[in-house]
């Protein structure tokens, strides 16, 4: 959540309280519907570089990836 703008962060929290579609937390955010898609997005992308990066921690560090 770190990567996040503040606003982005408020997305990210109202998506995982309500459940409901990433447009709908935008709106609860006080944001346009879109903004949610692009935190959608973005989380994924992270997510992705993530996963990629402790894959790579554990090949050096001889370490087994879970």
């Amino acid at each position: 959540m770190r990567e996040l703008a503040r606003e982005e962060q408020l997305v990210a929290l109202c998506w995982a309280e309500t459940g409901g579609s990433w447009g709908q937390a935008a709106v609860e955010a006080g944001l346009p519907a879109s903004y949610g898609e692009r935190v959608r997005r973005k989380l994924k992308r992270l997510g992705s570089r993530h996963i990629q990066r402790a894959a790579a921690a554990a090949d050096t560090s001889g370490g087994e990836f879970r």
